[in-house]
Protein backbone atom coordinates (compact mmCIF):
# COMPACT_ATOMS: atom_id res chain seq x y z
CA UNK A 1 0.00 0.00 0.00
CA UNK A 2 2.71 2.15 0.65
CA UNK A 3 4.00 1.92 -3.13
CA UNK A 4 0.66 2.40 -4.41
CA UNK A 5 0.35 5.70 -2.52
CA UNK A 6 3.29 6.88 -3.31
CA UNK A 7 2.73 6.56 -6.74
CA UNK A 8 -0.01 8.72 -6.34
CA UNK A 9 1.47 11.43 -4.78
CA UNK A 10 4.19 11.97 -7.27
CA UNK A 11 2.77 12.95 -10.04
CA UNK A 12 0.55 15.15 -8.49
CA UNK A 13 4.03 16.94 -7.05
CA UNK A 14 3.99 18.82 -10.56
CA UNK A 15 0.84 20.36 -10.65
CA UNK A 16 0.33 24.16 -9.74
CA UNK A 17 -1.92 25.28 -7.34
CA UNK A 18 -0.87 23.84 -4.13
CA UNK A 19 -1.57 25.84 -1.00
CA UNK A 20 1.45 25.99 1.37
CA UNK A 21 1.72 26.41 5.39
CA UNK A 22 4.40 26.48 7.30
CA UNK A 23 4.82 26.98 10.98
CA UNK A 24 8.04 27.30 13.60
CA UNK A 25 7.26 26.41 17.28
CA UNK A 26 9.54 26.84 20.05
CA UNK A 27 9.71 26.49 23.64
CA UNK A 28 11.94 26.26 26.54
CA UNK A 29 10.30 23.96 29.51
CA UNK A 30 11.09 22.64 32.95
CA UNK A 31 11.05 18.91 33.34
CA UNK A 32 11.09 17.19 36.76
CA UNK A 33 9.93 13.89 35.48
CA UNK A 34 12.77 12.95 32.91
CA UNK A 35 14.26 10.04 32.79
CA UNK A 36 18.07 8.84 31.55
CA UNK A 37 18.75 7.38 28.48
CA UNK A 38 21.19 4.87 29.93
CA UNK A 39 22.41 3.97 33.33
CA UNK A 40 21.13 1.95 36.27
CA UNK A 41 19.23 4.72 37.60
CA UNK A 42 15.18 4.58 37.23
CA UNK A 43 14.98 7.93 38.91
CA UNK A 44 13.59 10.86 37.61
CA UNK A 45 16.11 13.86 36.87
CA UNK A 46 15.10 17.57 36.16
CA UNK A 47 16.89 19.63 33.38
CA UNK A 48 15.95 22.42 31.31
CA UNK A 49 15.07 21.14 27.65
CA UNK A 50 14.92 23.92 24.57
CA UNK A 51 12.45 22.48 21.81
CA UNK A 52 12.62 23.73 18.21
CA UNK A 53 9.76 22.40 15.60
CA UNK A 54 9.59 23.45 12.17
CA UNK A 55 6.71 21.71 9.92
CA UNK A 56 5.08 22.41 6.73
CA UNK A 57 2.22 21.04 4.69
CA UNK A 58 0.87 21.20 1.21
CA UNK A 59 -2.41 20.14 -0.05
CA UNK A 60 -4.26 20.32 -3.48
CA UNK A 61 -7.75 19.60 -4.70
CA UNK A 62 -7.94 17.79 -7.88
CA UNK A 63 -12.28 17.68 -8.50
CA UNK A 64 -13.40 15.59 -5.47
CA UNK A 65 -10.12 14.24 -4.22
CA UNK A 66 -7.93 16.03 -1.96
CA UNK A 67 -4.40 15.55 -1.51
CA UNK A 68 -2.18 16.60 1.44
CA UNK A 69 1.88 15.90 2.47
CA UNK A 70 3.09 17.21 5.76
CA UNK A 71 6.42 16.71 7.49
CA UNK A 72 7.31 17.80 11.16
CA UNK A 73 10.86 17.69 12.66
CA UNK A 74 11.25 18.08 16.48
CA UNK A 75 14.63 19.21 17.52
CA UNK A 76 14.92 18.71 21.59
CA UNK A 77 18.68 20.32 23.65
CA UNK A 78 18.21 19.18 27.41
CA UNK A 79 20.48 21.36 29.34
CA UNK A 80 21.58 18.43 32.29
CA UNK A 81 20.57 15.05 30.45
CA UNK A 82 22.48 15.85 26.85
CA UNK A 83 22.33 12.14 26.39
CA UNK A 84 18.90 12.57 25.55
CA UNK A 85 19.80 15.20 22.80
CA UNK A 86 17.04 14.12 20.24
CA UNK A 87 15.25 15.08 16.75
CA UNK A 88 12.22 13.25 15.65
CA UNK A 89 11.14 13.62 12.31
CA UNK A 90 7.40 12.63 10.84
CA UNK A 91 5.99 12.51 7.47
CA UNK A 92 2.48 12.34 6.52
CA UNK A 93 0.97 11.53 3.16
CA UNK A 94 -2.99 11.40 2.67
CA UNK A 95 -5.84 11.23 -0.13
CA UNK A 96 -9.31 11.63 0.45
CA UNK A 97 -12.48 11.86 -1.85
CA UNK A 98 -15.94 11.35 -3.05
CA UNK A 99 -17.28 8.88 -5.52
CA UNK A 100 -20.95 9.53 -5.48
CA UNK A 101 -21.77 10.07 -1.77
CA UNK A 102 -18.87 7.41 -1.05
CA UNK A 103 -15.75 9.42 1.27
CA UNK A 104 -12.91 7.22 0.94
CA UNK A 105 -9.46 8.14 2.43
CA UNK A 106 -5.86 6.66 1.82
CA UNK A 107 -3.13 7.90 4.17
CA UNK A 108 0.01 6.82 5.65
CA UNK A 109 2.54 8.02 7.98
CA UNK A 110 6.12 7.80 8.64
CA UNK A 111 8.05 8.74 11.73
CA UNK A 112 11.53 8.15 13.68
CA UNK A 113 11.15 8.93 17.32
CA UNK A 114 13.76 9.03 19.47
CA UNK A 115 12.42 10.84 22.79
CA UNK A 116 10.12 8.62 24.34
CA UNK A 117 9.28 7.90 27.40
CA UNK A 118 7.23 6.69 30.77
CA UNK A 119 6.76 10.52 31.42
CA UNK A 120 5.26 11.10 28.37
CA UNK A 121 3.27 7.77 28.10
CA UNK A 122 0.95 6.40 30.45
CA UNK A 123 4.01 3.67 32.12
CA UNK A 124 6.89 4.10 33.47
CA UNK A 125 9.78 2.66 30.88
CA UNK A 126 13.37 4.52 30.18
CA UNK A 127 13.68 6.26 26.53
CA UNK A 128 12.91 4.37 23.65
CA UNK A 129 13.96 5.15 20.42
CA UNK A 130 11.92 3.80 17.31
CA UNK A 131 10.48 3.90 13.71
CA UNK A 132 6.73 3.78 13.19
CA UNK A 133 4.91 3.09 10.38
CA UNK A 134 1.07 3.58 9.38
CA UNK A 135 -1.17 2.64 6.70
CA UNK A 136 -4.53 3.35 7.19
CA UNK A 137 -7.86 3.39 4.58
CA UNK A 138 -11.27 4.79 5.48
CA UNK A 139 -14.09 4.10 3.63
CA UNK A 140 -18.30 5.28 4.15
CA UNK A 141 -21.43 4.60 1.80
CA UNK A 142 -25.03 5.51 2.58
CA UNK A 143 -27.11 2.21 2.53
CA UNK A 144 -30.40 4.11 2.20
CA UNK A 145 -31.45 7.71 3.70
CA UNK A 146 -30.95 7.55 7.55
CA UNK A 147 -27.96 4.61 7.58
CA UNK A 148 -24.85 4.78 6.92
CA UNK A 149 -21.93 1.92 6.93
CA UNK A 150 -18.26 2.84 7.74
CA UNK A 151 -15.64 0.91 7.34
CA UNK A 152 -11.40 1.27 8.22
CA UNK A 153 -8.63 -0.57 7.82
CA UNK A 154 -5.39 -0.10 9.85
CA UNK A 155 -1.49 -1.32 9.53
CA UNK A 156 0.75 -0.62 12.28
CA UNK A 157 4.42 -1.17 13.00
CA UNK A 158 6.95 -0.60 15.05
CA UNK A 159 10.98 -1.26 15.02
CA UNK A 160 12.94 -0.39 18.06
CA UNK A 161 16.29 0.66 17.97
CA UNK A 162 17.24 -1.17 21.16
CA UNK A 163 17.72 -4.68 20.73
CA UNK A 164 15.79 -6.17 24.05
CA UNK A 165 12.61 -4.48 22.70
CA UNK A 166 10.21 -6.24 20.76
CA UNK A 167 9.38 -5.20 17.36
CA UNK A 168 5.50 -5.66 16.89
CA UNK A 169 2.77 -4.90 14.18
CA UNK A 170 -0.76 -5.05 14.01
CA UNK A 171 -3.85 -4.95 11.77
CA UNK A 172 -7.20 -3.45 12.78
CA UNK A 173 -10.33 -3.65 10.57
CA UNK A 174 -13.53 -1.53 11.86
CA UNK A 175 -16.85 -1.20 10.91
CA UNK A 176 -20.02 0.77 12.28
CA UNK A 177 -23.59 1.47 11.28
CA UNK A 178 -25.14 4.19 11.88
CA UNK A 179 -28.68 5.03 11.85
CA UNK A 180 -30.10 8.22 12.04
CA UNK A 181 -33.67 8.68 13.96
CA UNK A 182 -33.89 11.73 13.77
CA UNK A 183 -32.23 15.31 12.86
CA UNK A 184 -31.07 14.88 16.53
CA UNK A 185 -30.40 11.05 17.52
CA UNK A 186 -28.87 8.40 16.16
CA UNK A 187 -27.89 4.73 16.95
CA UNK A 188 -25.23 3.15 16.25
CA UNK A 189 -22.61 -0.42 16.77
CA UNK A 190 -19.59 -1.03 15.52
CA UNK A 191 -17.29 -3.76 15.81
CA UNK A 192 -13.08 -3.14 15.81
CA UNK A 193 -10.96 -6.32 15.83
CA UNK A 194 -7.21 -5.77 16.22
CA UNK A 195 -4.32 -8.82 15.39
CA UNK A 196 -1.12 -8.29 16.81
CA UNK A 197 1.97 -10.05 16.08
CA UNK A 198 5.23 -9.57 18.67
CA UNK A 199 8.49 -10.65 18.19
CA UNK A 200 9.16 -14.30 19.99
CA UNK A 201 5.74 -14.52 21.34
CA UNK A 202 2.49 -15.96 20.13
CA UNK A 203 -0.35 -13.22 18.30
CA UNK A 204 -2.63 -11.43 20.24
CA UNK A 205 -6.05 -10.91 19.56
CA UNK A 206 -9.11 -8.23 20.87
CA UNK A 207 -12.62 -7.58 19.97
CA UNK A 208 -14.41 -4.63 21.05
CA UNK A 209 -18.23 -4.46 20.27
CA UNK A 210 -20.28 -1.35 20.98
CA UNK A 211 -23.87 -0.44 20.55
CA UNK A 212 -24.12 3.60 20.97
CA UNK A 213 -26.59 5.94 20.67
CA UNK A 214 -25.93 10.02 19.83
CA UNK A 215 -28.12 12.68 20.40
CA UNK A 216 -27.47 16.13 19.83
CA UNK A 217 -28.93 18.30 22.50
CA UNK A 218 -28.12 21.90 21.32
CA UNK A 219 -26.27 23.52 18.22
CA UNK A 220 -23.34 23.59 20.81
CA UNK A 221 -23.69 20.81 23.21
CA UNK A 222 -23.96 16.79 22.62
CA UNK A 223 -23.51 13.37 23.98
CA UNK A 224 -22.16 10.17 22.60
CA UNK A 225 -22.79 7.23 24.80
CA UNK A 226 -22.15 3.70 23.81
CA UNK A 227 -21.56 -0.17 25.84
CA UNK A 228 -20.28 -3.66 24.88
CA UNK A 229 -17.58 -6.03 25.75
CA UNK A 230 -14.03 -6.54 25.14
CA UNK A 231 -13.01 -9.87 24.38
CA UNK A 232 -9.11 -10.82 24.87
CA UNK A 233 -9.00 -13.45 22.64
CA UNK A 234 -5.87 -15.09 23.98
CA UNK A 235 -7.14 -15.31 27.76
CA UNK A 236 -11.09 -16.29 26.60
CA UNK A 237 -11.85 -13.35 28.83
CA UNK A 238 -15.02 -11.03 27.92
CA UNK A 239 -14.90 -7.54 30.03
CA UNK A 240 -17.51 -5.20 30.22
CA UNK A 241 -16.22 -2.24 27.55
CA UNK A 242 -18.01 1.46 27.42
CA UNK A 243 -17.60 5.07 25.59
CA UNK A 244 -18.62 8.24 26.64
CA UNK A 245 -18.23 11.75 25.17
CA UNK A 246 -19.97 14.97 25.74
CA UNK A 247 -19.12 18.62 24.79
CA UNK A 248 -20.71 21.66 25.16
CA UNK A 249 -20.03 25.27 24.43
CA UNK A 250 -21.94 28.36 25.89
CA UNK A 251 -20.66 31.79 26.56
CA UNK A 252 -17.17 30.87 24.76
CA UNK A 253 -16.88 28.74 27.78
CA UNK A 254 -16.06 24.62 26.30
CA UNK A 255 -15.88 21.78 27.92
CA UNK A 256 -15.24 18.51 26.89
CA UNK A 257 -15.34 14.81 28.73
CA UNK A 258 -14.69 11.42 27.77
CA UNK A 259 -14.24 8.17 29.22
CA UNK A 260 -13.78 4.81 27.59
CA UNK A 261 -12.19 1.32 27.70
CA UNK A 262 -10.25 -0.09 24.86
CA UNK A 263 -7.04 -3.05 24.34
CA UNK A 264 -4.05 -1.93 23.49
CA UNK A 265 0.01 -2.86 23.39
CA UNK A 266 1.98 -1.44 26.52
CA UNK A 267 4.86 0.37 25.48
CA UNK A 268 7.18 -0.61 28.14
CA UNK A 269 6.88 -4.59 27.43
CA UNK A 270 4.60 -5.09 24.45
CA UNK A 271 2.17 -6.75 26.61
CA UNK A 272 -2.06 -6.65 25.97
CA UNK A 273 -3.56 -4.65 28.54
CA UNK A 274 -6.84 -3.49 29.18
CA UNK A 275 -6.88 0.77 29.07
CA UNK A 276 -9.30 2.88 30.70
CA UNK A 277 -9.06 6.47 29.98
CA UNK A 278 -10.86 9.43 31.44
CA UNK A 279 -10.60 13.24 30.60
CA UNK A 280 -11.78 16.46 31.44
CA UNK A 281 -11.04 19.00 29.27
CA UNK A 282 -12.80 23.06 29.98
CA UNK A 283 -11.76 26.21 28.24
CA UNK A 284 -12.57 29.37 28.44
CA UNK A 285 -12.35 32.98 27.14
CA UNK A 286 -10.19 35.43 29.30
CA UNK A 287 -10.65 38.37 26.58
CA UNK A 288 -10.53 38.37 22.72
CA UNK A 289 -6.86 37.45 23.00
CA UNK A 290 -6.62 35.61 25.96
CA UNK A 291 -7.77 32.17 26.93
CA UNK A 292 -7.57 29.41 29.83
CA UNK A 293 -8.02 26.12 29.61
CA UNK A 294 -7.39 23.20 31.67
CA UNK A 295 -7.21 19.47 31.94
CA UNK A 296 -7.73 15.96 33.99
CA UNK A 297 -6.36 13.10 32.78
CA UNK A 298 -6.41 9.98 34.44
CA UNK A 299 -5.40 6.15 32.69
CA UNK A 300 -5.34 3.05 34.02
CA UNK A 301 -3.63 -0.11 32.34
CA UNK A 302 -4.24 -3.37 33.75
CA UNK A 303 -3.11 -6.86 31.91
CA UNK A 304 -6.00 -9.01 32.04
CA UNK A 305 -3.13 -11.85 33.67
CA UNK A 306 -2.87 -11.64 37.10
CA UNK A 307 0.11 -10.32 38.58
CA UNK A 308 1.32 -8.59 35.37
CA UNK A 309 0.83 -4.59 34.12
CA UNK A 310 -0.85 -2.38 36.39
CA UNK A 311 -0.10 1.34 36.10
CA UNK A 312 -2.13 4.25 37.38
CA UNK A 313 -1.56 7.63 35.94
CA UNK A 314 -2.80 10.82 36.65
CA UNK A 315 -2.25 13.93 34.90
CA UNK A 316 -2.87 17.43 35.67
CA UNK A 317 -2.74 20.41 33.19
CA UNK A 318 -3.25 24.24 33.00
CA UNK A 319 -2.76 26.62 30.18
CA UNK A 320 -2.53 30.53 29.12
CA UNK A 321 -3.03 31.36 25.94
CA UNK A 322 -2.30 34.46 24.07
CA UNK A 323 -2.59 35.35 20.67
CA UNK A 324 -0.06 38.13 19.37
CA UNK A 325 -1.62 38.25 16.14
CA UNK A 326 -2.89 36.44 13.55
CA UNK A 327 -0.07 34.89 12.59
CA UNK A 328 1.56 34.37 16.23
CA UNK A 329 0.54 32.66 19.76
CA UNK A 330 2.20 32.21 22.92
CA UNK A 331 1.40 29.62 25.63
CA UNK A 332 2.33 29.15 29.07
CA UNK A 333 1.39 25.48 30.42
CA UNK A 334 1.36 23.91 33.95
CA UNK A 335 1.65 20.34 34.07
CA UNK A 336 1.61 17.94 37.10
CA UNK A 337 2.03 14.25 36.43
CA UNK A 338 1.44 11.01 39.04
CA UNK A 339 2.45 7.49 37.70
CA UNK A 340 2.10 4.28 39.96
CA UNK A 341 2.98 0.73 38.52
CA UNK A 342 1.17 -1.25 41.18
CA UNK A 343 3.43 -4.03 42.60
CA UNK A 344 7.13 -2.93 41.32
CA UNK A 345 7.05 -0.48 43.62
CA UNK A 346 8.11 2.14 40.63
CA UNK A 347 6.62 5.64 40.42
CA UNK A 348 7.32 8.53 38.85
CA UNK A 349 5.67 12.17 39.46
CA UNK A 350 6.93 15.54 38.67
CA UNK A 351 6.41 18.77 37.11
CA UNK A 352 6.33 20.33 34.02
CA UNK A 353 6.35 24.47 33.21
CA UNK A 354 6.36 25.41 29.81
CA UNK A 355 6.84 28.93 27.78
CA UNK A 356 6.22 28.59 23.97
CA UNK A 357 5.95 30.35 20.68
CA UNK A 358 4.43 29.96 17.96
CA UNK A 359 4.40 31.27 14.42
CA UNK A 360 2.77 30.43 11.39
CA UNK A 361 3.05 31.69 8.02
Amino acid sequence: MRIVLLLLFIPLLTLADWQIDSSVDARVRYDSTLLPRSGSTTQPEESLVRIITPSVSVKHSLGETNLRASYRAKLSHYEKLPARDAIDHGLRLSLAGDLGGDRWSLSESFAWREDSGGEKDDTITRVASYAHNRVGFSYSRPLDTPTTLRMSLAHDARDYLEPTLRDWFSIEPRWQLAHELNRRDRLQVEHTYRYYAVDNRMPLETNRVLIGYRRQLGPVCSIDAGIGGLLFADFALVDPAWRLRFEARHAGVEVGLSWDRTASLQSVNSEIVRRDRFRLSPEMPLSDTLSLAGSVTVVHSQSPESGRVDTLSTYYGLSLRKELSKQFQADLSYRYVDQEARGSGRTLSGNTVELAFRASF
